[in-house]
């Protein structure tokens, strides 16, 4: 497999430069991860707009010890 540098400027280009390895799936796979990125990212944007309330609104969390 020879490998080319090559600037991806659009989402149709990065689709495209997956189809050497993933064949006419490489839309599908480009989509899929790209949910899959989404799905990562709600936990990470949750707890950031919690810890923005809590400072916002000057509340203060219970740490529970055990």
């Amino acid at each position: 497999m020879a490998m080319h540098k090559s600037n991806i400027n659009t989402v149709e280009e990065a689709a495209h430069a997956l189809r050497p390895i993933a064949g006419n799936q490489a839309y599908l796979l480009f989509a899929l991860g790209v949910i899959g990125t989404g799905f990562l990212a709600i936990p990470v944007l949750a707890g950031s707009l919690s810890y923005m309330m809590a400072e916002t609104f000057g509340w203060k969390g219970h740490s529970r010890s055990s």
